[in-house]
């Protein structure tokens, strides 16, 4: 999505990725860089600090000591950027130009607004998990299937998403 200038879907990847598997951190690292990239670095700096403490304190569980050093390198970055970037990147998180008028402002806030609205996230990863295959293939059944653990998670993330993109 970042390639095409969709960087509220990338988000919204992301933050699905983190609430399908906390532990997977490379969703968070992306999410820090598409929040670099959105000029949000206190947001960056958020999610680059546990995992580099996380990082220091596992054995294996997180990133490697090549990873570790680079993701040290982010998180610097972050910091010294929170001192000098005031202006957060709105257009660019709309998917828009800096030359647009008001109502296409209007026009992609409404849109991203009604495709990320947290009530509708949940069916976004159902839809996600459900098996490629024949008609009315069945959800993924595995060990993150159900459960109102992962719902509360996803509802977190998306309710996140949805108050970012009202900012």
């Amino acid at each position: 999505h970042t390639g095409l200038g969709q960087l509220a879907d990338a988000v919204a990847d992301c933050g699905r990725a983190r609430a399908l598997d906390p532990a997977y951190y490379k969703a968070s690292v992306r999410l820090a860089s598409l929040m670099m990239e959105l000029r949000r670095p206190e947001n960056a700096q958020g999610l680059l600090e546990p995992l580099v403490k996380a990082g220091a304190q596992s054995g294996g569980a997180g990133p490697g000591p090549e990873e570790l050093a680079a993701l040290k390198e982010r998180l610097s970055e972050a910091r010294a950027a929170v001192s000098w970037q005031k202006t957060p990147h709105h257009y660019k998180l709309l998917g828009l130009t800096n030359t647009c008028n008001e109502d296409d402002v209007r026009k992609a806030y409404r849109r991203l607004a009604l495709k990320h609205h947290p009530d509708k996230a949940m069916s976004a990863v159902k839809v996600a998990l459900a098996v490629p295959g024949a008609a009315g293939a069945a959800p993924y059944g595995g060990p993150l299937a159900g459960g109102s653990e992962l719902e509360t998670r996803v509802r977190e993330e998306a309710a996140w998403l949805f108050n970012f993109i009202n900012q």
